[in-house]
Parts: C-alpha cells; structure tokens; sequence
C-alpha cells in the first residue's frame, strides 16, 4: 500500500492453510540464519550451507536474534514448561552458553556487541529482561501492565511496544514507558531512512513522524493487517 495516494500498489492472496515454514529468520549482513522447530540452519549470502545446529532431545526451536559476534536462539522444552536461551557464536555456531527463561519470548534485539533486551508476557503483563551475554545474566529492566503484543527497536535505545492496551515508547537510558498512539492490539514498522513510524490497526494504517508521532498520512485496506514491512524503493 502506497500511504501518501491511499492506494494498493500489489494484492495476493494465499491457501487457506498456508503457514510459514520456519520458527525465526535472521541476517547480519554477511550470513543468513533459518530456524525451524528442528533445526538452525546458517548460510552465506551467496547461499552456501555454513553450518546447522539441533536442539536437544525432546526440544524445539523458537525465536532467533542474530548481532554483531552471537546468535540468540529460543529453545523449549516438550515434556515440562523449562526453556532456555542458547548463546552461539554466530560465525560457526558453537555454543557460547545459555540462561534460563520463565516465558516465551516475543521478541529478542541486541542492544550492543554484547547485551540484548528480552521482551515477553508473564501472566498477561509484559516484561522487559536483558541478557548480559559475556556474564550469561538475566536482569529485569521494566514491568508492564499491559500485555505485549510486538515490539520494534527505533535505535539503541528506543523501542516502541505495541500492547492490548496502546502503543507505548520505552526509554533503556532512563527505564520509562512513554505513552504514543491510542491503537490497540497493533502492528509496527519503522522507516528508519525517514524516521517515520507505521501502526497498523485492524484494517488501516496509520504514519507518524518520529519523534513527534505527528499523523502524517492514513491508509485503509480490504482485509485485516497482520504484519508490516517497510519496502524501500532504490
């Protein structure tokens, strides 16, 4: 969807049961990195296979986070509730370490070299953890009240939360939540190039400029928005 005209440049249409068939999917630039329940998968840009990883026995995989020297990778246990988050050396795959984790995560970013936020839910209300990956640690940095349901990083320092709740902005520097756009249950995107914020709610989307989240431009669609991409045009 083109935003500025309010026009849909492309619509396609999938099965009914189409599913994707990996759990997370990741790149640093140099190297590819493909999670399915059974197996990490890691390969140049030039499609050659550099390595795969497995879970342990009567384990899978979940979600994935790749920086600048490791590899984050969720792994849950089938039998018990335990999971934990296994720490690769993202250039040949050899374990790091591992923490324990308390929920699923819903989304993983590195913050530097070697910290990384953890945000997940735990009895409805969303948690802000970070892994100090050299010392393998878990602190927690904020609790929310609101459940969380995406999350993206607007630098370092910035991420804005989409909650059942609202849209909110956390602050790492300072360990508060800032309130930005009453949307419920939204979807994210960040254009970082023209520092512009996407929310998606139910079938339409909105742009703001970012810092100020100024309403810039509205978009409605035919069907519910499940996701947002932004695409660049070179």
């Amino acid at each position: 969807i083109q935003l500025k005209e309010n026009k849909v440049l492309l619509e396609t249409s999938f099965s009914q049961n189409f599913n994707l068939p990996y759990e997370a999917l990741a790149t640093n630039g140099s190297s590819v990195y493909y999670a399915t329940k059974e197996e990490l998968l890691a390969y140049s840009t030039s499609i050659v296979k550099r390595f795969s990883i497995f879970p342990a026995p009567n384990r899978q995989f979940g979600n994935m986070q790749v920086g600048e020297r490791y590899l984050l990778i969720e792994e849950a246990d089938l039998v018990n509730t335990n999971r934990q988050l296994r720490i690769l050396f993202n250039d040949n795959g050899a374990q790091f370490g591992s923490v324990n984790l308390s929920e699923e995560s819903e989304d993983i970013f590195f913050r530097n070299r070697n910290n990384a936020l953890i945000f997940s839910n735990s009895n409805g209300k969303g948690v802000i953890d970070e892994i100090h990956i050299e010392q393998t640690q878990i602190s927690n940095l904020y609790n929310l009240s609101d459940s969380i349901v995406e999350v993206v990083p607007l630098n370092s320092t910035q991420y804005l939360i989409s909650t059942d709740k609202g849209v909110f902005e956390f602050d790492y520097a300072s360990r508060s939540l800032l309130t930005r756009v009453n949307k419920l249950n939204a979807k994210l995107a960040f254009d970082e190039i023209n520092q512009e914020v996407f929310i998606a709610e139910n079938k339409t989307i909105y742009s703001y400029s970012y810092p100020t989240f100024q309403l810039m431009n509205t978009g409605s669609f035919a069907e519910y928005v499940s996701q947002l991409i932004v695409r660049y045009n070179y």
